[in-house]
């Protein structure tokens, strides 16, 4: 518990630096490119502590161990060639995805009147579901369901490059079966718009050399960070801050040759996606913007965790200073209402989860009395693949089947890393079945901060989350699931385990989390959407 309350510390503090530091107010008046602060998208301000978290574990060494590492001549030459390598690498790289995007995804522009626009991500196209077509998980089948849904499109954003095209025929062919019109984002960037963009970048990053020469903003409470968060910070501008303004740069290109009333994603304010907002309100005609809550969104996972000296309620001082913003956000429940209405200075509607809208959370029937747990299916997240492996190489439980059911953002790589951890511990189920067919079989889940945990314990299955001290946690300790230390062997009573899951906490959890699960959430959505002009 001393260690998590460090978590908690470290996840505190460097919000409140991140809000209070004087980089802000120096890249808001000179590192611009269109009138955006590039602040908003560095590394240091997309605060992302799942992906490439390495930099926090770093930070806690140096912050709250006061290990504070002294930076060699070595590391810095070591540093600056392998920045220059990537920087190279991923402009050429930018340069030659476009290309290929063009021939093969360059559609040219009707000239037409969207009523909705839905920007999607390329690897959240799912196969379809019983009569319907390929849809995007995270908006579920609520783009189909509208009466008007021939003004309706996809925008659809290509990440991940290599994955994409090594899938590119199979991807196309998810694309043109989703029963709307889509587009490719990322075939409206012109290779002219990507050499202006890592131009400019180039130069602020000298700026901000010789502006680092003479400051030290890295100091945390009287505590020098900076031989972890200069490096981190610098670090963004070998492509990672040249990448999402090529993102914003492309659905600009595309959304000014439309009359688009409504432009929505489930980007919220996750890395990158900022650069897009300022983008889309520099249209002349431009169109609202509606964040949809796609994920289990808690005050641990710092890019859902804001100071509200961030942000503004006038929109025309956002970009620089202050952060961009969309005009609406739609939420699953309470829950992250209540975190998000701390900073978020715009309207909030609460609409529950559209992802489980095609899904049947009736709970399962299954005899609890006499009930032996034998098969654990074991749900990795983004970020806590490790003490999962961990916990099953310690115990080595006997008499138990192990499943694995990864995230599906990151499914091949978290497959990957269990085969070669715990091939001969863990069933890998190759068959094709959906998550929740796999928690019908099975008789516990073991989680991480996977939320699919909780669907498990509102489909009347057990589930147990572990907590490793060594790692910070991504998820609200209340909301209501079993959490134990990975580092103790738990006693699989089935009897503890299934009785501590009864009516009245599930219900609780369900309507805190998702409002209602009620396979009415797109409803709440059109109604919503309706009402915006």
């Amino acid at each position: 518990m001393k260690i998590q309350n460090q978590w908690n510390k470290l996840r505190e503090d460097y919000l409140s630096w991140v809000s209070k530091t004087k980089l802000r107010n120096f890249f808001s008046k000179n590192l611009l490119i269109d009138g955006f602060s590039i602040w908003w998208i560095t590394s240091s301000c997309n605060r992302n502590n799942v992906l490439n978290n390495k930099w926090y574990f770093n930070l806690k060494n140096t912050y709250i161990e006061k290990k504070i590492k002294k930076i060699s001549l070595f590391y810095i030459i070591k540093f600056y060639i392998f920045f220059f390598i990537n920087l190279f690498k991923n402009f050429f790289k930018d340069i030659f995805f476009v290309i290929l995007i063009k021939i093969f995804f360059y559609k040219r522009i009707k000239k037409a009147n969207i009523t909705n626009c839905f920007y999607s991500i390329h690897f959240n196209f799912l196969d379809k579901s019983r009569d319907y077509k390929f849809y995007d998980r995270c908006y579920g089948l609520s783009p189909l369901l509208d009466r008007k849904r021939n003004l309706n499109i996809y925008l659809i954003n290509i990440s991940k490059f290599t994955e994409f095209f090594r899938s590119l025929f199979t991807y196309k062919k998810k694309f043109e079966n989703t029963g709307l019109e889509y587009y490719v984002s990322n075939a409206y960037c012109s290779i002219g718009e990507i050499c202006r963009i890592y131009l400019i970048i180039f130069f602020h990053f000298i700026k901000l050399l010789i502006f680092l020469k003479n400051n030290n903003p890295f100091v945390i409470k009287k505590i020098d960070c900076s031989s972890v968060l200069k490096y981190h910070l610098l670090k963004s501008f070998s492509g990672e801050i040249q990448s999402y303004l090529i993102d914003s740069s492309s659905l600009y290109s595309f959304l000014k040759e439309n009359n688009v009333k409504k432009f929505i994603t489930y980007g919220e304010f996750n890395p990158g996606f900022r650069s897009i907002y300022h983008k889309v309100k520099m249209l002349k005609k431009r169109p609202k913007i509606i964040a949809i809550q796609h994920g289990y969104s808690n005050k641990n996972i710092l890019f859902h965790n804001y100071k509200n000296n961030e942000f503004t309620k006038k929109t025309k001082l956002e970009g620089k200073l202050y952060s961009p913003t969309p005009d609406y956000y739609f939420v699953q429940g309470k829950h992250y209402y209540n975190l998000l209405s701390k900073y978020f200075p715009n309207k909030i509607k609460i609409v529950g989860s559209l992802k489980y809208d095609i899904f049947n959370f009736q709970p399962i029937n299954s005899k609890k009395e006499n009930k032996k747990i034998k098969k654990i299916l074991v749900c990795p997240s983004i970020g806590d693949e490790s003490y999962l492996i961990d916990f099953i190489e310690n115990f080595q439980l006997k008499g138990f089947k192990f499943l694995i059911s990864p995230h599906p953002t990151v499914y091949n790589e978290t497959l990957s890393i269990f085969k070669n951890r715990v091939s001969h511990l863990v069933e890998f189920d190759t068959s094709g079945k959906k998550t929740h067919e796999l928690i019908k079989q099975s008789d516990l889940i073991l989680a991480g901060f996977s939320v699919t945990a909780i669907e498990a314990v509102i489909m009347g299955k057990p589930a147990v989350r572990l907590i490793s001290n060594d790692n910070p946690i991504f998820f609200d300790p209340n909301d209501g699931l079993i959490s134990i230390n990975s580092k103790e062997k738990i006693n699989f009573s089935e009897k503890k385990i299934y009785n501590y899951y009864n009516n009245k906490k599930v219900n609780k959890i369900k309507k805190n989390l998702f409002f209602k699960l009620d396979n009415s959430s797109y409803k709440r959505l059109w109604k919503n959407l309706s009402e915006i002009r």
